[in-house]
């Protein structure tokens, strides 16, 4: 099923919404932004993870800010702040949660739409990035002893990002 089939008009709107916020990211004169990825939600995951009620989903148009370093997620959140209307803050970085997962979530009000902003370090996308696909097997042999490495590699993940972080704030003093 295409997006415009499954969708209907609003098809069009979602596309629209998130081309606002990607024209604004990238007009924007944040430094620390080293890329951003995009997506309007597939058919496939709404259903999978709701049925076709999609109007209930807050990440149906979502997108992510990857940084270099954790203080400047917190710089970008500010700036989303003074951007857009902001629903509500999920702060995984501060509260983990318990698989390891680390991110800032950001809901917004578009034009009416919702869309989730998620900003990241890059090693915490690599780690996300990674875990999703594992995650997504369908059959994962030693599936408990997988999840508690995946933890662990969180873990080691988030303690190089504040060593990275304090290795920056030395060198500007």
């Amino acid at each position: 099923m295409t997006y415009k089939e499954f969708y209907g008009s609003d098809y069009d709107t979602f596309k629209n919404v998130l081309d606002k916020v990607l024209n604004t990211i990238h007009s924007s004169v944040l430094a620390c932004i080293q890329y951003t990825t995009s997506r309007i939600k597939s058919s496939e995951s709404v259903m999978k993870k709701i049925g076709n009620e999609y109007s209930l989903l807050h990440d149906i148009i979502g997108v992510r800010i990857i940084c270099s370093f954790v203080d400047e997620i917190y710089e970008v959140k500010d700036w989303i702040h003074s951007c857009f209307k902001v629903v509500e803050v999920r702060d995984y970085l501060s509260q983990p949660k318990p698989s390891g997962y680390r991110s800032l979530h950001v809901i917004c009000e578009v034009d009416g739409c919702l869309v989730e902003i998620q900003v990241r370090t890059i090693a915490l996308d690599f780690w996300a990035n990674l875990e999703h696909q594992i995650h997504y097997k369908k059959h994962i042999e030693d599936e408990d002893l997988i999840c508690s490495e995946l933890k662990r590699c969180a873990d080691e993940i988030a303690s190089l990002d504040l060593s990275f972080q304090t290795i920056k704030d030395r060198v500007e003093g």
